[in-house]
């Protein structure tokens, strides 16, 4: 009995922390700074940015169309403390909701993209990628795309220690074969850091991934109030897909995130702001506060521009190329929790290849074996053919095969 009193008061210390932390929240990211790797290293930088600078440069000359959705299989590693009734244990249901988050923003399917004031509206993009928990581990076995390892550390910093079985984590699987997500208890290092990820040309190996704090991850509770949405698994993810920083990780003008369409901006911008922003370095229309690579609050960033996008698919068609061919190994049982926004009906259509199967109409709230609420879920019984897709108002869905 003390000792659950014990437990029980210790849990109630943290939960005040969280919140005393969460009314002062901003956002820092772990990922290594840009600017310093490109002056530490500048012939390797010149060498990178030539080859994405090429690759960029024969798009250009090519027709415009709509590229494939790449598909890119996750193992998500789930590091706990204590037992399973830690707030560190999150529950799959935490998990999906990260993914519908991750399939919305970088398909450009989020609510809150219209957001994005109209000097840069037509700078948005679908970026055209799907990210699904893995349905087959590096044997061939099935699995779920979810690893759970107990650990008694409590603090994750800039280091391996998450991703080695050996130093209290868990070993990443095949990372040319996988995208390696770590939801960790903590990472500090003087300062709370929401995550880390990887660069493409970081050579990390069995390192190469993305950190998340349990807390920052996904939108189902235990959240930290303004990281609350799931935003940065996307901010982290994006670097893990060549993404800078948008100010250049350097104030002062003196550095840049190498993309064409969004603005130069001196440093990087806290909390939730008002169009438009101006600093020393900003032109016509101010700063891109809005952008995934910025550092406001995860309710007011809702975008991704062209030029980021094509970036991303110069890594995807290189660097990490060898993912998106084993996508196969991805889309089993993909999330299937979607969102039907406003009072207008929706309808969906299960597909075979080219093949429509069959189409049926959801009203929320109608159809009570649909839909709770706002939740729209697979009804029991719907199957469509492998790699099939269902899209509703603001989100994707995979099924898996007959």
């Amino acid at each position: 009995m003390i000792k659950q009193l014990l437990q029980q008061y210790l849990l109630l210390l943290f939960w005040l922390a969280g919140f005393s932390l969460a009314a002062t929240a901003q956002r820092n990211c772990g990922t290594e700074n840009s600017f310093m790797f490109q002056r530490l290293y500048p012939a390797r930088y010149d060498s990178i940015e030539g080859r994405v600078k090429n690759f960029l440069a024969k798009k250009k000359l090519q027709p415009a169309g709509i590229l494939a959705v790449r598909t890119i299989p996750v193992v998500v590693h789930v590091l706990y403390n204590n037992n399973t009734s830690d707030p560190t244990y999150i529950s799959d249901a935490k998990i999906i909701s990260q993914f519908n988050i991750l399939n919305q923003d970088f398909r450009r399917l989020n609510a809150d993209w219209t957001n994005t004031p109209s000097a840069f509206q037509a700078a948005t993009a679908d970026c055209e990628m799907r990210f699904c928990l893995a349905s087959k581990d590096p044997a061939g076995n099935p699995t779920s795309g979810i690893v759970r390892r107990y650990t008694d550390s409590t603090n994750y910093f800039l280091k391996a220690s998450p991703k080695h079985n050996n130093t209290g984590g868990s070993d990443a699987w095949a990372t040319d074969k996988y995208l390696n997500l770590w939801v960790v208890p903590r990472i500090y290092n003087g300062t709370e850091l929401l995550g880390y990820a990887t660069f493409p040309w970081a050579n990390a190996g069995a390192e190469d991934g993305a950190v998340m704090r349990f807390n920052a991850f996904g939108s189902v509770a235990p959240v930290q109030t303004v990281f609350n949405l799931g935003r940065t698994t996307t901010h982290e993810i994006g670097h893990w897909l060549g993404l800078k920083h948008i100010w250049g990780d350097e104030s002062a003008c003196a550095a840049d995130d190498d993309v064409a369409d969004t603005p130069p901006q001196a440093d990087k911008n806290y909390g939730c702001k008002t169009f438009p922003v101006t600093d020393v370095c900003s032109k016509d229309n101010g700063v891109m506060f809005m952008n995934y690579m910025d550092y406001t609050d995860d309710r007011c960033m809702f975008m991704f521009t062209a030029g980021q996008k094509a970036r991303m698919d110069y890594y995807l068609s290189n660097d990490r190329k060898t993912i998106v061919d084993n996508a196969g190994a991805g889309c089993g049982d993909c999330p299937y929790i979607l969102t039907v926004s406003g009072n207008l009906s929706t309808n969906i259509s299960y597909r075979s290849a080219n093949e429509i199967i069959s189409t049926q109409k959801i009203l929320p709230g109608v159809f009570s074996n649909y839909s709770t609420g706002n939740k729209v879920t697979l009804a029991p019984g719907f199957r469509a053919g492998n790699g099939a897709t269902v899209r509703i108002k603001t989100g994707e869905i995979c099924f898996p095969p007959n």
